[in-house]
């Protein structure tokens, strides 16, 4: 999942002189998980450090298109993982793809069948 997410925002960033609209689904399940592998990875390093962290997607460094301030985190060890906020990752999609109309969705996987452009409006 980790090499889906840079595969299609790099993908994606390709595209930015012919992409018109862009919507992408981000999985309730995958916050989820991702808060877990966070969790665990704080543990295992001794951390005390809590932040919000449910709206986050792992993303293989680097991340395409994307220069993150010192604040956001690594997770070390092979292959090194960036953690993204959403909030993050919709203004880097805006910075880059300025004449792209974005929706950033986070739905629960069983609803992503049902996401056309026709909820665009």
């Amino acid at each position: 999942m980790i090499v889906f997410f840079c595969q299609v925002l790099s993908g994606v960033l390709r595209l930015k002189e012919t992409l018109t609209h862009l919507m992408w689904g981000v999985t309730i399940e995958l916050l989820r998980v991702t808060e877990l592998f966070i969790d665990q990875c704080e543990a295992g390093e001794g951390e005390s450090k809590r932040r919000d962290v449910g709206e986050c997607i792992p993303v293989l460094k680097p991340v395409p298109g994307c220069r993150l301030p010192d604040d956001h985190r690594t997770v070390a060890g092979p292959p090194q993982v960036e953690i993204l906020p959403i909030p993050t990752l919709q203004r880097l999609l805006a910075a880059q793809l300025p004449n792209t109309k974005l929706k950033l969705l986070r739905i629960p996987f069983h609803a992503t069948w049902r996401q056309s452009l026709a909820d665009f409006q």
